[in-house]
């Protein structure tokens, strides 16, 4: 039998890599946004 404690522990440990992995590609997304709005200003000019 595992305890409780040890359960949350896995739970925690999970969510917080599940967070860091999706903060990750979101900022490649913005990143790569923002790099498509940049050679979009400079083709404009």
């Amino acid at each position: 039998m595992i305890p409780n404690s040890y359960w949350l522990f896995i739970e925690l440990f999970m969510l917080v890599t599940f967070l860091i992995i999706t903060k990750k590609t979101v900022f490649q997304q913005i990143l790569s946004v923002f790099i498509q709005f940049n050679e979009g200003n400079f083709k404009k000019k």
